[in-house]
């Protein structure tokens, strides 16, 4: 068997300039995840989904962690079919479900992420997106018209016109214990060989806290962005993904609307979309 050694250090994540920020509220604080594991936070959880499991975090040096992790074996790049990403949503569901109204039972969890949505917007309007939204070469492109439907530019400035209010919706909506980076880079089959019926979780460095429904639209659309589900059918993913989602809850003891869910769902996947101006601020 062999583990993975996760090495955390200041000076390459935040002093070269990698957008890892050094106060624990911010949406990108670098020692987040040792932090998480070091804590025992997701140690009591059982359910569908797991966290990787963490042996070890230890400090050898100042501004410095080493993670030892289990060693999932190599990850699958091939997109997984449907069925399993509707099955991680179903799990993610009993995860978000049980930790509903979840409060920091702390103070050593001041690093819990809070806000992701707005901060994430934040950054991504700092790494150029107002500028590439605005920039008709890139638009005229063959790779942006291959990439993108003609009135992404459009759809884009009118939900950063509109982040603000949603964000602020999402706010007010029940809080839960969230990963907030859920699509299929992070996750792994693992389970029973011929069932892999259980997923586990990697790199939880944005845990924190989210409306009841974020983490869904995280996965959606950071599967269809990263290609690890096929947009043609995005919708039928969308309405199995939600209605298993929407299931997990419900197992968990989750007792609400619906509608708030999807709102929530809709308005993280959407935040995908605008990472155009993060991917796509230099040349194609």
């Amino acid at each position: 068997w062999s583990l993975i050694l996760k090495v955390l250090h200041w000076f390459d994540l935040g002093s070269r300039g990698k957008d890892y920020l050094d106060n624990p509220s911010d949406w990108n604080y670098w020692r987040r995840e040792a932090e998480v594991h070091r804590s025992g936070i997701l140690a009591k959880w059982h359910g569908g989904l797991r966290a990787v499991r963490c042996l070890s975090v230890f400090e050898p040096a100042p501004m410095t962690f080493w993670i030892w992790l289990q060693d999932l074996g190599a990850q699958d790049q091939k997109p997984w079919p449907i069925e399993r990403h509707v099955l991680a949503a179903r799990h993610f569901g009993e995860f978000n479900g049980a930790h509903a109204g979840f409060v920091s039972g702390s103070d050593n969890e001041i690093w819990l992420c809070r806000h992701f949505l707005r901060k994430w917007i934040g950054a991504l309007q700092s790494w150029g997106l107002n500028q590439t939204l605005s920039d008709a070469t890139f638009w005229a492109t063959r790779d942006a018209q291959i990439a993108f439907r003609p009135d992404t530019d459009v759809r884009v400035r009118r939900l950063l016109a509109n982040a603000d209010g949603l964000c602020n919706l999402l706010a007010a909506q029940m809080q839960t214990l969230s990963h907030q980076d859920c699509h299929q880079a992070n996750l792994f089959a693992t389970g029973n060989p011929l069932t892999e019926n259980t997923t586990t979780a990697i790199d939880w460095s944005f845990l924190g806290l989210a409306a009841i429904g974020e983490d869904l639209g995280t996965q959606i659309g950071g599967n269809l962005f990263n290609l690890f589900a096929d947009a043609a059918n995005a919708k039928d993913y969308y309405g199995a993904a939600t209605a298993a989602y929407l299931d997990g809850l419900t197992q968990s003891g989750w007792r609400g609307n619906p509608d708030r869910i999807r709102f929530a769902t809709a308005a993280a996947a959407r935040s995908e979309e605008r990472r155009v101006g993060k991917e796509c601020s230099e040349p194609c």
